[in-house]
């Protein structure tokens, strides 16, 4: 959740409530990363680097598979519902030249797909009468 690029962008952009509930979870578990749960000024520092950058990345010591990521938030009514992630090896561009190139069409997907759940799903304040 705090190395991956997907779990970055959906704790960068969830409502703050939701995002001190997964790291009381990420606290409790000793897996891989999550140490970093329990440093609040990491957790600000990123939660701000990926909003003011508008992507995530996946963090360089998590290297378990020569690849790096890129991710965007999917969000409908002020809910992250995933994330759209371009992963790729990381000997073929750095981060920042695969935002350069793709991150429009990362976006364009992200709200595309925002656009089309927020119409399948019908908004909290509309009520049907049984």
């Amino acid at each position: 959740m705090l190395l991956g690029a997907s779990g970055r962008a959906y704790l960068a952009y969830c409502p703050d409530r939701e995002r001190e509930a997964v790291l009381r979870r990420l606290r409790e578990h000793d897996d891989p990363g999550n140490e970093l749960a329990h440093d609040p000024q990491w957790v600000q520092r990123l939660v701000h680097t990926v909003r003011t950058r508008g992507y995530s990345v996946r963090a360089p010591e998590y290297d378990v598979d020569s690849r790096t990521s890129i991710a965007v938030p999917i969000r409908v009514r002020g809910r992250v519902i995933g994330c759209v992630n371009l992963t790729w090896r990381k000997t073929l561009m750095s981060a920042q030249e695969a935002a350069r190139r793709h991150l429009p069409d990362l976006r364009t997907a992200a709200d595309r797909i925002e656009t089309l759940a927020a119409e399948a799903s019908p908004s909290p304040s509309h009520h049907t009468t049984p």
